[in-house]
C-alpha cells in the first residue's frame, strides 16, 4: 500500500497542477503573453501552408499543431499544448534526481518544479522555452546514466536529444551546452585532484558526443541560418551585445533594473541558500558533481553584468537547478523539529512568488480591446488596404485578424496599395501593451477612428 501511495504521489501532484495551469488558462479566451497572438498566427499558418510564417525554429509549433489538430481548435490546442509539454518535463527532472539523490529528494524536486513562478511565466508567455525543457532534462538524464554506467548507447542517446533540443529554442540549446561543459570542467578538476588522470580522459571521452554534436549544431546554425529560423546567430548577437554592455561600464541605474524584476529577486536567497550545500555535499562522486554543476549554473544564470535584455530570460532558466538545490536542502534537515516549519517557509516563499505570477499573466491586450481592432478591420476592409501598426506586440492581434499589416511604411512601398490605415493605442489597462513610440512619419490632425482602445488615422 504505501509503495502504491508513493508512486501515486507524484502523479497526483502532477495533475493537481495540470488542472490549476488549465483553469487559468481558460481564464479569457484570449492566448497569455506578448506572444500569445505570435504562437497563434503560427501555428494557423503550419496547419494551412505546412510551414511557418517567420523563421523560427519549428518543433513547437508542429507539436502544438498537433493539439490543434486533436481538438479541432488552435487557440484551445495551444492552451492545452502549452500546459502539457511543460509538465511533461517533470517526468525526466524526477527520475534523474530520483537515479542521482534518491526517491525523496526527486519528489521534492518535481513539486517545487511544477508550482515554482518560472514554470508559470514559461508555460503561458515562453512555450517555445518551456517545450525545450523536456529535452534538456531528456539530455542531462541521459548524460548522468552515461557517466553512471560508462555505456556509450546514453551518450548517442544525449546527442540525439540536444539535436532536438536545438529545434525549440536556442536558449534552452545553449544552457544544455553550458551545463554540460560546466559539468565536464567539474569531473576534470575533481579527477585530477584525486590525481585520477583516467578518470577524466574516460569522462571527457564519454562526454565528447554531445559536446561535439552541439559544435557541429552551431555551425550548420550560422551557415544555413533558415534551418533553426536564424536561432544560432543570436549567439553572437549576445557575445556583442554583452561586450558593449560591459564596455560601456555597466552603472547602478541598470543594477537597479534588476531588483524591479520579482522573478530576479527571487532567485537571490535561492543562490545565497545554495551555498549552504557546499557544506553538506553528496559523498557519490555523480551526485557530487551535478550538485557542484547546477549550482554553478544558478550563479552564472543570475550575473547581473549580463544586459537585462538577456538577463530576464536567463534567469527563468533557474527553474532546473533551482528545482534541485532547494530539494537537496530541505531533504538535508534530520531535526524533526525543524522539518516541517523549514518546509513551510520555503514551500510558502514560493507559493507567494508563483500566485503573483498567475494573477499577472494575462493577454497582452484585454477581450474588449480585440473586439474593438475587430471593428476596425472589419469597417475599413476594402481590397488592397494595408494596416500600419509600430508596436510589435499590437501587431499581432492585427495580424490575427488580417493578413494585411506592416510595421512602417517602408514595408509597403513596392506593394500595390489603395489605401493605408495607422493603428495606434490609445488606452490600455496597467500591464498591458505600452504607448506606441514616436512615429518616423507624420500623422492627420483627425483621426478616422476614436475607440476606448486604439486611433486609427488614413495615411494614404
Amino acid at each position: 500500500m504505501v509503495k502504491v501511495l508513493k508512486s501515486l504521489l507524484p502523479v497526483i501532484i502532477v495533475t493537481t497542477a495540470l488542472v490549476i495551469y488549465l483553469l487559468r488558462q481558460f481564464s479569457t479566451n484570449l492566448l497569455h503573453g506578448i506572444d500569445g497572438p505570435y504562437y497563434l498566427i503560427q501555428v494557423r499558418y503550419l496547419l494551412h501552408n505546412l510551414e511557418l510564417k517567420y523563421p523560427d525554429p519549428p518543433l513547437t509549433f508542429y507539436m502544438l499543431s498537433f493539439f490543434a489538430l486533436i481538438f479541432n481548435d488552435i487557440v484551445f490546442g495551444i492552451k492545452v499544448g502549452a500546459v502539457v509539454l511543460t509538465l511533461i518535463s517533470a517526468i525526466p527532472l524526477y527520475f534523474m534526481i530520483r537515479e542521482l539523490n534518491g526517491e525523496v529528494p526527486a519528489f521534492i524536486s518535481l513539486t517545487i518544479y511544477i508550482f515554482s513562478p518560472f514554470i508559470v511565466r514559461l508555460m503561458f508567455d515562453l512555450v517555445k522555452n518551456s517545450v525545450g525543457l523536456t529535452f534538456i532534462l531528456l539530455t542531462l538524464f541521459f548524460i548522468i546514466k552515461t557517466l553512471k554506467t560508462h555505456k556509450p548507447m546514453y551518450s548517442i542517446l544525449a546527442s540525439l536529444l540536444i539535436s532536438i533540443t536545438s529545434l525549440t529554442h536556442i536558449l534552452d540549446f545553449m544552457f544544455t551546452v553550458m551545463f554540460l561543459l560546466v559539468m565536464l570542467l567539474i569531473y576534470v578538476i575533481l579527477s585530477l585532484k584525486s590525481s585520477n588522470t583516467g578518470l577524466a580522459i574516460k569522462i571527457t571521452k564519454l562526454m565528447l558526443p554531445p559536446l561535439i554534436t552541439s559544435a557541429v549544431l552551431i555551425l550548420i546554425g550560422i551557415a544555413l541560418p533558415y534551418i533553426f529560423g536564424g536561432d544560432m546567430l543570436k549567439i553572437e548577437s549576445f557575445i556583442i551585445n554583452l561586450l558593449t554592455y560591459l564596455s560601456a561600464h555597466v552603472n547602478e541605474a541598470s543594477i537597479a533594473l534588476l531588483f524591479k524584476n520579482n522573478l530576479y529577486l527571487f532567485t537571490i536567497p535561492i543562490i545565497i541558500a545554495s551555498l549552504s550545500v557546499l557544506l553538506n555535499l553528496p559523498k557519490d562522486v555523480h551526485a557530487k558533481v551535478v550538485t557542484l554543476t547546477m549550482i554553478t549554473v544558478l550563479i552564472i544564470l543570475n550575473i547581473p553584468l549580463t544586459p537585462p535584455e538577456y538577463l530576464w530570460r536567463l534567469n527563468l532558466m533557474s527553474l532546473i537547478p533551482m528545482s534541485y538545490i532547494l530539494a537537496l536542502i530541505m531533504n538535508s534537515i534530520k531535526s524533526f523539529r525543524a522539518v516541517l516549519p523549514l518546509h513551510l517557509v520555503i514551500l510558502g516563499f514560493i507559493a507567494l512568488f508563483t500566485i503573483n505570477q498567475l494573477i499577472v499573466i494575462k493577454p497582452s491586450i484585454p477581450s474588449e480591446a480585440l473586439n474593438e481592432l475587430n471593428t476596425i478591420i472589419r469597417r475599413f476592409n476594402t481590397s488592397n488596404l494595408y494596416y500600419v501598426v509600430p508596436e510589435v506586440r499590437l501587431r499581432y492581434w492585427v495580424e490575427v485578424l488580417t493578413s494585411n499589416v506592416v510595421g512602417n511604411i517602408e514595408e509597403i512601398k513596392s506593394k500595390e496599395v489603395s489605401s493605408i490605415i495607422l493603428i495606434l493605442p490609445r488606452y490600455l489597462p496597467h500591464g498591458h501593451v505600452p504607448p506606441h513610440k514616436p512615429l518616423p512619419h507624420p500623422v492627420p490632425s483627425r483621426p478616422l477612428y476614436l475607440g476606448k482602445y486604439f486611433i486609427a488615422f488614413r495615411l494614404g
